[in-house]
């Protein structure tokens, strides 16, 4: 794959496609069993699943059955595309077409159904698949599991566990300040994203020198100082969103 990809903290360019549905990640050997499991499961370890089914890849019918990669976009917002088309069930039972798309830079992942109706009630639609994400026997992010998509559902899309930079500046004033004099700090939090921060919690050691007065915050709580420490749970910070805690303190 021509850009790096994270799945469930793994990061890798190599992919292992299977015949069956389903792409080994971070991986160059190794083959997707016939037989699907519900998940999470240990085999495969790794992987991404749009439609892991018992397909038949081994024959030349239909005529135009492939296996299609392309990338498409420029850096840094390429999408890799895998597309298996036309590929029968076994044994020669009808044909589906279904992509999965790897997003640069979100680790999104879009599988995508153009027709996945084989003719047979017990394979339409995902009826006999596995459809998902997968890492190892203790983790996974399952859509269905032998279960048909419903009708009009033409995607399922995975968004990993939302990242967020933030950004902390602290101030004091008065700068120069006496003792007997109070002086008060700011901190800003800021969210420069991309994604919400959640359960924000801010910790300022107070220092040497100083008696603790008043803690206040522009959303969220604060509790007092114990011994030097003053601790606040901020709550939810948006993207592009600040949260502003000011600490007054008196010069010893």
């Amino acid at each position: 794959m021509p850009f790096a990809f994270t799945l469930y903290e793994t990061e890798s360019s190599n992919l292992r496609v299977g015949t069956n549905g389903g792409i080994l990640f971070g991986v160059t050997t190794g083959s997707l069993a016939y037989t699907n499991a519900d998940l999470p499961t240990s085999n495969p370890a790794l992987a991404i699943l749009p439609f892991w089914d018992d397909l038949n890849f081994q024959s030349l019918v239909p005529p135009n059955m492939a296996l299609y990669y392309k990338t498409v976009g420029t850096a840094p917002n390429r999408r890799f595309i895998l597309q298996w088309h036309e590929v029968p069930h076994y044994n020669q039972v009808g044909n589906a077409t279904f992509q999965a798309v790897l997003y640069e830079g979100s680790n999104n992942i879009n599988f995508v159904y153009a027709d996945i109706d084989f003719g047979n009630a017990a394979f339409n639609r995902g009826a006999s698949a596995t459809i998902g994400l997968n890492n190892n026997a203790g983790e996974a992010d399952k859509y269905s599991f032998n279960t048909a998509i419903p009708a009009g559902v033409t995607g399922v899309c995975f968004v990993p566990p939302g990242v967020a930079d933030l950004q902390i500046t602290k101030t004091a004033s008065p700068d120069p300040v006496s003792a007997g004099q109070d002086l008060t700090y700011t901190l800003t939090v800021t969210n420069n994203g991309p994604n919400t921060a959640t359960n924000v919690e801010v910790s300022d050691p107070l220092p040497a020198g100083v008696t603790w007065q008043s803690t206040a915050t522009s959303q969220g709580s604060c509790v007092d100082p114990a011994p030097s420490v003053v601790e606040c749970q901020l709550g939810n910070i948006a993207n592009g969103a600040s949260a502003v805690v000011t600490i007054v303190v008196e010069v010893n």
